[in-house]
């Protein structure tokens, strides 16, 4: 089911305490007009990070990608700042819940989700930054994922 049917399991083998499923792509996931040169960022943040923030907004501009929108959930104190393409940045109204004693974060990432342009979609929490040759590989290997999980590396 979590496949949507583009995938069927073919085998199963156990090993141990390993387990690995096989299975054959039946349908391409890649859609339609989509091109590796058009990406949705979507920031999560609480408003703790702020500085953290226009950080990370500078370095997806530093990507020089031809076409991309920065989506922002979170408290907005961004107007106080000079951003270089504010056209590019886009402030979301924030998710709050009254009762919830976790934050939002899972609604805060649909909400980005829902308004996103493009269909590559980078979603990020206000404590990371993109390395300096993030896109160009993402250009030498191309979008042709379904997923994918970076690896996170810390500064300190």
């Amino acid at each position: 089911m979590a496949t949507n049917g583009r995938y069927i399991l073919e085998k199963t083998i156990k090993e141990g305490r390993l387990l690995t499923l096989v299975y054959s792509k039946q349908n391409s996931s890649l859609l339609e007009g989509d091109i590796i040169n058009k990406w949705t960022f979507g920031i999560i943040t609480n408003g703790k990070k702020n500085s953290w923030v226009l950080e990370l907004i500078k370095s997806i501009e530093q990507q020089m990608i031809p076409h991309y929108e920065i989506l922002i959930v979170g408290p907005n104190p961004y107007n106080e700042f000079n951003l270089s393409k504010p056209n590019q940045v886009n402030i979301l109204e924030d998710v709050v819940l009254i009762r919830e004693k976790r934050p939002p974060i899972s609604h805060k990432k649909n909400k980005i989700i829902k308004q996103a342009q493009y269909n590559n979609l980078c979603i990020l929490h206000d404590r990371y930054l993109l390395p300096e040759k993030w896109f160009i590989n993402f250009q030498k290997h191309g979008n042709y994922f379904d997923i994918l999980c970076l690896k996170t590396l810390n500064l300190e």
